[in-house]
């Protein structure tokens, strides 16, 4: 499949689940925050891919200098579906003169995981940012991977409710 009909099928995916320009949502604030604190991290966010953008469905942690939104990374891993470990932005020769690197106060290191439809279709990613060089472990890399699966368990119980799966998050509240 070439990257024109790669474009075709996840916009057919992102519109199925019903991603494209929607609203922040509980459920996705939920894991974000697990990111957030599981990883120690100062930014993570839920990237989706449109055809020529990505954006973030929602976004914890300090500000980082850039356009988050805009980030390469999050492109980064749809060439091969693998997951993206980048432990030196400034290091990397795809990312290291990005506005999200450049700056005193921007990232230095990060870590994405893809995030497949059902029918193996990278539609975007869970990702986490560091503002200084640092490495990911085997069990952080698990737990990207696991947070991954739960986003796409999410949007699939989304797709096939009629409320969308939004309700559910707001009434597990204590």
């Amino acid at each position: 499949m070439n990257k024109s009909e790669q474009n075709r099928q996840r916009l057919k995916e992102m519109q199925s689940y019903r991603l494209l320009a929607s609203e922040a949502e509980t459920i996705f604030d939920e894991m974000d925050a697990q990111m957030s604190l599981g990883f120690n991290k100062p930014l993570s966010f839920l990237c989706f891919l449109g055809h020529s953008r990505s954006w973030k469905k929602d976004e914890s942690g300090a500000t980082i200098k850039g356009k988050v939104n805009e980030i390469p990374l999050c492109r980064g891993f749809l060439c091969d579906g693998e997951m993206l470990i980048v432990e030196n932005l400034l290091e990397d020769s795809r990312f290291r003169n990005h506005s999200v690197v450049i700056g005193p106060t921007a990232a230095r290191s990060y870590a994405g995981c893809p995030i497949f439809s059902t029918n193996g279709v990278v539609i975007g990613g869970v990702c986490v940012l560091d503002t200084k060089a640092s490495s990911f472990s085997e069990t952080e890399r698990f737990m990207l991977q696991i947070l991954a699966d739960q986003v796409r368990s999410s949007i699939e119980y989304r797709r096939e409710t009629p409320e969308g799966g939004r309700e559910g998050a707001a009434a597990r509240r204590c």
